[in-house]
């Protein structure tokens, strides 16, 4: 019996998982080869596994116009993010930094300079944002537009708009179109668009260049759907990318040719000629006697009808062009004001955080200062912002009023106002086109100059 129990018991221990003895482990056998890490890597000739789309999405990405360029995927010149890695950015504004000849464009690769645009970059986009964030409806509706715009269907979409628009107002105006061209090709007509488009020319450069950075108001629909149009994914694209393009200029200078029918029909033979037909401008003129008597006095107090009518069509203009300058005018006071701050703090930013890439504090700190004096020397306004205010609404109804004088005084020729508009559009996309009008180049001093080569990695 006892040796029954004993039998019972051991079978028990034996059995038990918990108690067994756990059988030996076989040993691993060592590995025959080193790890592949150690092993040069081969070059990727496609995404990584969890970017690498199938063959349907690939395909449908390449419609889009998106390749890879060994890293990413991307769309557009897959280059510029090399080339913008010496430049700061802040909405449509660059600064960059060049070594030695400006002349060469060639960025900047030193550690001291990319340091440099990394803090100045954060900055500005910093102070852009609290900026423009005290006015979300008008952010948000920005962003809706750019979206809108950006869809492959806006520009044909933007065209029929703008063919219906014409035939309206041509239709409300009475606008018989045999009767205008025979009319605007009369050597009054012609020789009033050329005077006027010179003077419209001058007024928009003039605009342009009270606020450079800073979009002009004329055909900025327009030029987003250029960008649209060019494949640009980014919108707006900045100025000196679009000014590369041939491409770019000739869709741009092609929508604002049609924006200027559109404008021509409704400022002067919509609102121009209403006010000399009903009145309003000739109740404004004060004419106390009636001008067909044939007297001096009253035909100069017929002249102030027509040139009340004059300004009263370039006003909606002149209140475009103070609203365009008015403040926080995307954010550029506010991106001023941050690079006269980093100007000031650069020594003791650098100090406490130097460069990553082996640059000198003091060089880095040196490049920084560089750049907010360009930035500045660029982009700053006045003090007061009223004169900017009042320049731009000046040049806007400058350009407004020449293209009424030019229909008044060509005899309602509705030809001459638009080829003063567009006199002034080929002056801005191809006889005197600036494309560094947004893109300030500093040149950096020869002992902080020094290339490095860019990390590909």
């Amino acid at each position: 019996m006892a040796l029954a129990c004993s039998l019972v018991a051991v079978a028990v221990v034996v059995t038990a998982p918990g108690i067994s003895n756990p059988a030996p482990q076989r040993p691993k056998p060592p590995s025959a080869a080193p790890r592949r890490a150690a092993e040069p890597a081969a070059p990727r000739a496609g995404p990584p596994p969890r970017q690498q789309p199938d063959e349907r999405q690939a395909a449908a990405l390449r419609a889009m116009g998106y390749a890879w360029d060994g890293k990413r995927w991307g769309r557009g010149d897959l280059t510029s993010r090399e080339r913008a890695r010496a430049s700061a950015r802040s909405g449509n504004r660059f600064a960059r930094l060049v070594d030695g000849d400006a002349s060469a464009h060639a960025p900047s690769r030193s550690a001291a300079a990319l340091a440099a645009v990394s803090r100045f970059e954060a900055l500005l986009q910093a102070a852009r944002e609290g900026a423009l964030s005290s006015n979300e409806a008008s952010r948000a509706a920005n962003l809706r537009v750019k979206e809108l715009v950006a869809h492959p269907l806006a520009p044909a979409g933007w065209l029929c708009a703008q063919l219906g628009t014409i035939g309206a107002l041509a239709n409300a105006a009475g606008v018989d179109v045999a009767a205008e061209l025979a009319r605007g090709a009369t050597p009054l007509a012609l020789g009033a668009g050329v005077v006027a488009g010179g003077a419209v020319a001058a007024c928009r450069a003039a605009g342009r260049a009270v606020q450079p950075g800073v979009e002009e108001p004329d055909g900025a629909l327009e030029r987003l759907l250029a960008d649209a149009a060019e494949g640009a994914h980014a919108l707006p694209t900045p100025a000196h990318f679009r000014f590369e393009s041939a491409g770019w200029r000739a869709r741009a200078l092609g929508a604002e040719l049609v924006a200027a029918v559109t404008a021509t029909l409704a400022l002067q033979a919509c609102v121009q000629a209403a006010c000399l037909g009903t009145g309003v401008a000739n109740a404004l003129a004060w004419r106390l006697v009636d001008a067909s008597d044939g007297s001096e006095l009253a035909q100069h107090a017929a002249l102030l009808g027509p040139a009340a009518a004059a300004l009263l069509a370039a006003l909606p203009a002149a209140a475009r062009g103070a609203l365009h300058a008015a403040p926080p005018l995307d954010g550029i006071d506010a991106e001023c004001a941050a690079a006269a701050r980093a100007k000031r703090g650069a020594a003791s930013y650098f100090s406490m955080c130097p460069p990553r890439d082996g640059g000198e504090p003091d060089d880095a700190a040196a490049a920084l200062c560089a750049l907010a004096d360009g930035w500045l020397s660029k982009f700053e306004r006045p003090a007061a912002a009223s004169p900017a205010v009042g320049a731009q609404a000046a040049s806007a109804f400058g350009a407004s009023l020449a293209c009424a004088l030019a229909w008044q005084l060509s005899g309602g020729a509705l030809a001459a106002p638009f080829l003063a508009r567009a006199i002034a559009a080929l002056d801005a996309y191809a006889l005197r086109p600036n494309a560094e009008a947004a893109r300030a180049t500093i040149i950096l001093p020869a002992a902080i100059a020094a290339p490095r080569a860019l990390d590909e990695a």
